[in-house]
């Protein structure tokens, strides 16, 4: 019989995660018919489509905001990000300033994203991975690097995978956990 592993030394690391493979619903027909529950959470074909808009946004979405102010106002820093201000004297200190354009326009985030009809996810996705694609041609990379050929074949996945994600089924199934959720 074999002896049974000895336990960690107190305070040493924690051992590193098994590398088992396991089965995952990763093939293009699995993830765009069929809605998974992960952890108690489900994730639907429509979520997975504004995932994946939202790991390409700068391909798939206008820029956001237009026409902000860029210079801050007396008493604010700004903070990273267009048209948002932090205060830093004593009368503003810790306020946080919004002067981005809420009405023309939309911030790209999840919630406003699934108020998307699938068709139109799937549109933006579509032009978006297109859209990466040609950067990535345009690219200084050589075509032999690894990283081109890396990106090249994870684009194409996702196209194929796109393919997959039929918007009227996602429009029924996004409908009915609305529903089931109370919030429809």
């Amino acid at each position: 019989t074999a002896a049974a592993p000895r336990p960690a030394p107190r305070g040493a690391p924690p051992p590193p995660p098994s590398r088992k493979k396991t089965k995952t619903a990763s093939s293009s027909t699995k993830r765009a018919s069929a809605s998974t529950s992960t952890a108690g959470l489900t994730v639907l074909g429509k979520h997975l489509l504004v995932e994946q808009i939202l790991k390409r946004w700068k391909y798939c979405l206008p820029s956001w905001p237009q026409g902000v102010k860029k210079e801050a106002p007396e008493g604010y820093i700004t903070c990273g990000f267009q048209g948002l201000f932090i205060g830093v004297q004593s009368d503003t200190l810790g306020n946080i300033l919004d002067m981005r354009d809420k009405k023309n326009g939309q911030p790209p985030i999840r919630s406003v994203l699934l108020q998307l009809d699938s068709a139109e996810l799937r549109e933006i996705l579509s032009k978006g991975i297109d859209a990466q694609r040609e950067d990535l041609m345009k690219s200084k990379l050589s075509e032999s690097a690894s990283s081109y050929a890396e990106t090249l074949a994870l684009l194409d996945s996702d196209a194929k995978t796109l393919k997959g994600f039929k918007p009227l089924k996602l429009e029924k199934e996004f409908k009915a956990f609305l529903k089931k959720k109370g919030k429809l």
